[in-house]
């Protein structure tokens, strides 16, 4: 049978082809991508026919009054092609549908080619009164032509959207033919495998150039760095052990003159400060571990070692006790290491107490000597001893380790270049607005993610990507359950398109999510209560003091001042050791607070009003720094709150450095007694340092802008605000050479403006609201008043919506 200029071509049902005349040589497309062997030659009467091409409309999602319509029978015309066939019309300027049909559940055998050409009124069938056709062939249309655009050939087709329109291919409109009897309702949408079926498949060492090794790590753990701070500990151990020999062989190290020597201050400070440096290096060495282990877990080929590395903090906590972390999660190794690490901060109080004098006869006369005390010197000896085996334990541990980074992760940029290849990003689906770790672990239990090079399984062999992600799993995951209408949406496709807001949007924009966490050390109710605890104990401690001149004229020790032959004095180790203690715990309990602010301060700088330039969000590496570098940077920065909070992190070893040796035992003739006095000029250096100490606390109160709805320590926590940013789409995060690539990007202008990033809410990839980080594009204007305290941040197009968004609240 023949139509206007249309002749019937077999097409197998299994089969769907698609014939186009628009040339003499006919193209036939089947579900396995390649050209049809039995494809014929088609007559026309009229070649020069020109085929206009649909016009692609904007994917967005349909109501559910759409795909819940039912379809009334069609009458059928006289004449029918038989089943299997297809038909070619030629149309005018613009196609029109001539039927959609489809049985449930059956794939749809037939396919209408559409040509250029003159059309009369008897093709065209009559439409059904009343019935609304479009779901019906946007839904055929899809089926057809999904599996079309993807790359890899054999696939099975699954149904698992409902996003439908028309679409070109070489020309051509494909359309559906109808079938005698249409469905009731659409056909319902089946689970299965991605359409997609390339895995990920982990490379360990792509042998080529234009991929380093995978072995960077910070610059303090490195074999030069490790191996000085244990040649230092080294030499502090054999000094100790030469003091302790020496003086039972010469019955002390040297004369004792006064209080007010230089001598006093060699044997009574000098110790603490050298003592104090180590433990600054130590503690950094600590805080590189903490930072870097994640990553070296993540980059193991064991599932076991890998299983836990998304949920280990990296960054101190609490150090009032040492890293528990990898211990609970079976890394034991590692865990001695940080213990080990973490208890050379008592070498402060002990070398506070390790030297004292005594009365001994020597050449025969009796006379005051300093010397040392023999069982506190051992006690040293066996804590560098321990600190030592640490630091060679994680010296062999790390050398030539894969620790799975190109270059050391030291800020929020670093990390993004993980994921924008990543097949896991979608698995955090809602995670921005967890509340606890707890709820990430539950989450996310069942995945092994794994740092490295990887490949797929239909990649080119030179097709090699660097991400996180999980081996043998899809490269695009399944559709979310809740979201099965919606697929990845780039840039271009989300401009100019609402958003859309599904159940998590009214906790997005909850204020109560938006400012519910910051460490439990730094919330209002905490921070008021150190203010006052230290602001009552200084008072005491003043009064105490100064009342009736107790410190210069000294109070009696209340224990037996005489040293031993070892030359161990009870009074001269508890009023050296207890004092020193106590600095020591000030100074542990300032540690965390320093880590928090220095980890928080890009998200604070991300959540003013107009957001912040890369240099002061992305690119912030406060983690990394180093004790007094971290003061430099911040004041250069303008974090003036962040540079004076690191810097009272330091001056607070002065507590335990002054505490350990501004107090002294002297005997006064007059009384008979021994007394323990102050010195003054010590002790008033101390007091000065108590109360900047105290005062600091009215600086920690944290600001708004700090508050973030969950913890930032984790990987899977700082994850949770990138997953579907337009920053995984960005070109500066695809594919960088090393950081300096990554940091030129970045910091690089577009047109007459600098790059900005905000922490708000956004439109993520898959077109529904987030709550993260975005980029923002400069001249859209933002109004302040948001009910998430922040603004919202652009769209995946990175375009600032001003949906009521404005300054973040302090």
């Amino acid at each position: 049978m023949s139509v206007g200029n249309a002749t019937l071509k077999s097409v197998p049902r299994s089969r769907p082809e698609i014939l186009q005349a628009s040339s003499k040589h006919s193209l036939a497309v089947s579900d396995e991508h390649h050209v049809s062997d039995h494809a014929t030659d088609l007559s026309s009467a009229d070649d020069r026919a020109t085929v206009i091409r649909w016009v692609t409309p904007p994917s967005h999602a349909h109501s559910a009054a759409l795909t819940q319509e039912s379809l009334v029978p069609v009458a059928e015309p006289a004449q029918r092609a038989p089943s299997g066939m297809a038909t070619v019309h030629a149309v005018g300027a613009r196609p029109s549908v001539q039927q959609v049909e489809a049985v449930k559940g059956r794939p749809v055998p037939q396919v209408e080619v559409v040509q250029s050409g003159p059309r009369t009124g008897s093709d065209i069938s009559p439409p059904t009164p009343g019935v609304d056709d479009t779901p019906y062939i946007r839904y055929a249309i899809e089926q057809l032509t999904r599996d079309q655009r993807q790359p890899t050939t054999g696939r099975r087709m699954t149904v698992d959207s409902q996003l439908s329109y028309p679409v070109e291919r070489e020309g051509a409109i494909v359309l559906p033919l109808a079938e005698e009897r249409p469905p009731a309702v659409p056909p319902k949408e089946v689970s299965g495998a991605p359409a997609d079926s390339a895995i990920f498949i982990p490379i360990d060492d792509p042998n080529d150039a234009r991929y380093p090794p995978l072995t960077a790590k910070p610059g303090i753990l490195r074999l030069p760095s490790l191996a000085l701070l244990a040649v230092l500990c080294t030499l502090m151990m054999v000094a100790v052990i030469c003091c302790a020999v020496f003086s039972r062989r010469n019955r002390g190290l040297w004369d004792y003159t006064d209080a007010e020597s230089g001598r006093y201050f060699v044997f009574r400070f000098l110790p603490q400060i050298l003592a104090s440096i180590l433990v600054l290096y130590t503690f950094s060495v600590m805080v590189a571990v903490l930072r870097l282990m994640p990553f070296v877990l993540l980059a193991s080929s064991q599932v076991s070692r890998r299983a836990n590395a998304l949920h280990l903090s990296m960054r101190p906590a609490w150090l009032m006790l040492p890293p528990a972390g990898y211990f609970v999660a079976g890394h034991a190794i590692v865990a001695a290491c940080l213990a080990m690490l973490w208890a050379s901060v008592f070498t402060i109080p002990l070398h506070s107490s390790l030297f004292g004098v005594r009365w001994v006869e020597r050449d025969g006369q009796f006379k005051w000597r300093w010397v040392t005390a023999e069982p506190v010197a051992w006690v040293l000896v066996g804590l560098y001893a321990l600190l030592i085996l640490a630091l060679v334990t994680l010296a062999l541990f790390l050398f030539r380790r894969r620790t799975g980074l190109r270059w050391d992760a030291t800020c929020l940029a670093d990390l993004i270049a993980l994921l924008p290849h990543s097949n896991s990003v979608r698995e955090y689906d809602g995670a921005e607005t967890f509340r606890s770790r707890r709820q990430f672990q539950d989450a996310l239990q069942r995945r092994s993610d794994r740092l490295g090079y990887w490949t797929t399984s239909v990649s080119r062999d030179d097709a090699v990507f660097y991400a996180v992600g999980e081996a043998g799993a899809p490269t695009r995951p399944s559709p979310m359950p809740h979201a099965r209408a919606e697929k990845a949406l780039t840039a271009d496709d989300l401009e100019g398109q609402p958003p859309v807001r599904g159940p998590a949007s009214a906790r997005i924009r909850s204020p109560r999510v938006r400012h519910r966490f910051v460490p439990w050390y730094l919330r209002d109710s905490a921070v008021a209560c150190w203010i006052i605890t230290a602001a009552a104990l200084l008072t005491a401690f003043l009064i105490a003091s100064f009342v009736h001149h107790a410190v210069q004229r000294g109070f009696r020790p209340l224990l037996p001042a005489r040293a031993s032959r070892a030359g161990f004095s009870r009074p001269g180790f508890l009023y050296s050791f207890l004092p020193s203690l106590l600095g020591v715990v000030l100074f542990l309990l300032w540690q965390p607070i320093e880590h928090a602010f220095r980890a928080l301060q890009p998200f604070a700088s991300l959540s003013q009003p107009g957001g912040a330039s890369a240099e002061d969000s992305l690119l912030l590496d406060y983690t990394r720094c180093h004790p007094v570098e971290a003061t430099i940077k911040a004041a250069a920065a303008g974090h003036w709150q962040l540079a004076w909070i690191s810097l009272v992190s330091v001056l607070s070893l002065a507590l335990p450095i002054l505490g350990g040796g501004v107090f002294w035992a002297i005997y006064f003739p007059a009384r008979d007694q021994v007394r323990m006095v102050a010195r003054m000029p010590a002790f008033v250096a101390l007091v000065v340092f108590l109360v900047l100490y105290a005062v600091s606390w009215l600086v920690v109160w944290p600001r708004r802008v700090r508050y973030l709805p969950h913890d930032v320590a984790t990987v899977a926590e700082l994850v949770s605000f990138f997953y579907q940013s337009s920053l995984l789409r960005d070109i500066a995060f695809d594919r960088p050479r090393d950081k300096i690539d990554l940091v030129t990007k970045l910091v690089s202008s577009v047109g007459a403006h600098r790059r900005r990033f905000a922490f708000g809410i956004y439109r993520g990839l898959d077109g529904r609201e987030h709550l993260g980080v975005d980029r923002v594009v400069v001249g859209v204007g933002v109004r302040s008043g948001d009910d998430t305290g922040g603004w919202s941040a652009g769209s995946g197009a990175g375009r600032a919506r001003a949906e009521g968004g404005g300054g973040a609240r302090t």
